[in-house]
């Protein structure tokens, strides 16, 4: 099966070939952390680790509501996947509860405005092509180096990537709609999807999160409306429909638009109605940091996805984990097809480099080779 140990004579040459290959990675990330953010993020320890959650804590971001976009449950909680509340009551999408989002100023809490993107269009250009860098990014935002924002913005920008330079949607399309499975910390700092407004102008876009996180979210959100009460979610749900909005976003000008849905009824896409998808044809299915081989769910739901041959893109914290999917774990996803009578073909998948990437190492990495957030993505049935 897909968790099934490996023998060490099995992962020990694809370890060795990972931590080389992490090179390009470690130079990127090495330019990143010396130069463009080397007021914050060169701050490492001396054997070179540099942890996400021990940085937040100093900076007094690692927390629950109080402190904004940057909220996350305790580690010591329930499990994020089965999107229970912490010890202390706080669970993913909590923000939703409330009867309006926070200001940005408020949100991204101890950032000052040169620190963070604005919610106006931009007074630079977008260069031609897209947006292709951090560097770039941030010189088109006029975002200040000692800026973190790209802690979070790394999913975002992420997302932007898949969109449009992996998948090429915007090519031949003006109106998307991709469902991004799996979100659980994605739910707490929505206001920034608006951001995808300004980075594809005169794209209407659409993304349906599908987790259980946002099921369980909406659940509280329905048993609020038997109150009376007025927060984001209650008033985005519909009678008549699986999906509830939380976030309609038109940016200034020739800015794009941003509609984002969470799914309600169901929380993996093998569980979704044929009704449901019918009114909502994805165009690609997106995740991020999703942790293929280490889900159950997730072999179900590649059952669906290769059936509907739609594209999609995947990004983990390290190219070993990929590399796995690609030789042992879409073996198991043939398998289950079928012995259940389902005729399907394993796509050509690529993988490469994310150069939106996160700018400090991952929290307890699950194999001893250097691991990044949305360090590499997975694409497939990319459509010419």
């Amino acid at each position: 099966g897909p968790t099934k140990p490996r023998a060490h004579k099995d992962l020990c040459p694809e370890l060795l070939q990972a931590n080389q290959e992490f090179q390009n990675s470690q130079d990127c990330g090495e330019n990143l952390r010396k130069k463009l953010f080397a007021s914050w993020a060169d701050q490492h320890h001396q054997d070179g680790s540099f942890f996400d959650s021990e940085f937040k804590a100093r900076r007094e971001i690692l927390g629950r509501l109080e402190v904004g976009f940057w909220a996350q449950p305790c580690m010591n909680g329930a499990p994020y996947m089965f999107a229970e509340t912490d010890a202390t009551g706080f669970q993913n999408g909590k923000m939703l509860l409330e009867e309006s989002y926070p200001t940005l100023k408020q949100g991204w809490k101890v950032l000052h405005d040169k620190e963070y993107p604005s919610m106006h269009n931009p007074k630079n250009a977008l260069p031609q092509g897209g947006i292709r860098s951090w560097e770039q990014y941030c010189r088109w935002r006029d975002l200040e180096g000692t800026s973190i924002a790209p802690l979070l913005l790394t999913n975002i920008l992420t997302i932007y990537q898949m969109i449009q330079h992996e998948l090429e949607l915007t090519k031949h399309k003006s109106k998307i709609t991709v469902y991004l499975l799996g979100v659980e910390t994605e739910l707490n700092y929505i206001p920034l999807f608006g951001e995808l407004a300004f980075l594809m102008p005169g794209i209407d876009l659409t993304i349906i999160m599908v987790s259980p996180a946002a099921k369980a979210i909406c659940v509280a959100a329905k048993k609020q409306r038997q109150k009376n009460s007025k927060s984001i979610l209650v008033k985005g749900i519909a009678s008549d429909s699986d999906l509830v909005e939380v976030l309609n976003y038109k940016g200034d000008g020739e800015g794009g638009r941003v509609r984002v849905k969470l799914a309600s009824n169901y929380a993996y896409m093998h569980e979704c109605s044929p009704v449901s998808f019918a009114s909502n044809n994805p165009h690609a299915f997106l995740a991020l940091n999703a942790g293929l081989g280490s889900y159950p769910s997730w072999i179900k739901t590649m059952v669906d996805l290769l059936q509907m041959k739609c594209p999609f893109a995947f990004s983990e914290q390290t190219k070993v984990s990929l590399r796995f999917v690609q030789e042992i774990w879409m073996g198991s996803v043939l398998n289950t097809a079928l012995q259940n009578g389902y005729p399907i073909k394993i796509p050509r998948t690529e993988i490469k480099l994310n150069p939106f990437h996160g700018v400090v190492n991952r929290d307890g990495a699950a194999v001893l080779v250097p691991n990044i957030n949305n360090g590499y993505i997975l694409t497939g049935n990319k459509q010419k």
